[in-house]
């Protein structure tokens, strides 16, 4: 019976590792959601705000990307940071600063390419503000994901820049964080100029994933099945002892 106490807790130190498999990669571009490293929270009607930003960014020229979150949170608006009108190069995002975010749905592509430089600063690119649905239950998780097109993130010789995603969301809590005040929907973002032509569709290349990703899901599964065989083999092991 110690075996089996020591190997479920074993077991159970593998399922944590899994869970927060997700970190930063010293050696390629992170591209970080809020939620994907540390929790980020809000409560049912609350406004919380979601960056996507960078890290180790040892250059980029352009950045293709489709961002889409769970149909539980409604987007109030979204501001290019780092990435906009001023920087040095050309600028081409759909929708523009200063479109009515209200009527994407629930995704955009985000399309930034620089004609003149490369982008070398780190933090966020995208601030997003959402609003949490009233149909939501305590600790559920309500994604924002990216899908990056590899073929479109590259650096000023052209050549293709590795990189590693991050996805995050917002976890639900029944406590309101007061995070955001409650008129942030009220506040018109400025027009920055006109809005380019769409860019057509996005492929997914990721290389990381935030939250529970299929793999760890998968080593999970497969963990829990050897809990349970072993935890019935000892069970007749110990049943065939006393009966003797």
């Amino acid at each position: 019976m110690k075996r089996l106490i020591s190997f479920i807790v074993i077991v159970a130190a593998l399922f944590s590792l899994c869970v927060s498999a997700a970190s930063l990669d010293p050696d390629k571009l992170n591209i970080v959601i809020d939620g994907g490293l540390d929790k980020k929270y809000a409560a049912a009607g609350e406004y919380v705000e979601v960056k996507i930003s960078l890290s180790g960014n040892k250059g980029i020229c352009s950045l293709l990307a489709n961002v889409s979150w769970s149909e539980k949170l409604e987007l109030q608006s979204a501001k290019y940071e780092c990435l906009d009108e001023n920087s040095e190069g050309s600028m081409a995002a759909y929708p523009a600063n200063g479109a009515d975010w209200n009527t994407v749905g629930n995704s955009f592509i985000f399309n930034w390419v620089s004609a003149k430089s490369e982008y070398k600063e780190d933090g966020a690119v995208i601030t997003l503000v959402f609003k949490v649905g009233s149909n939501v239950i305590k600790d559920e998780f309500l994604f924002v994901t990216a899908e990056i097109d590899g073929d479109n993130l590259f650096d000023t010789d052209y050549n293709n820049v590795e990189f590693n995603l991050i996805n995050g969301g917002v976890t639900v809590t029944d406590e309101a964080t007061g995070t955001l005040p409650s008129d942030t929907n009220d506040t018109e973002p400025e027009p920055t100029g006109t809005e380019p032509e769409s860019s057509g569709a996005v492929t997914t290349e990721t290389s990381g994933q935030g939250g529970l990703n299929t793999t760890a899901i998968i080593i999970i599964v497969i963990a829990a099945v050897v809990v349970v065989a072993v935890a019935v083999v000892v069970i007749v092991l110990a049943k065939r002892k006393s009966s003797k």
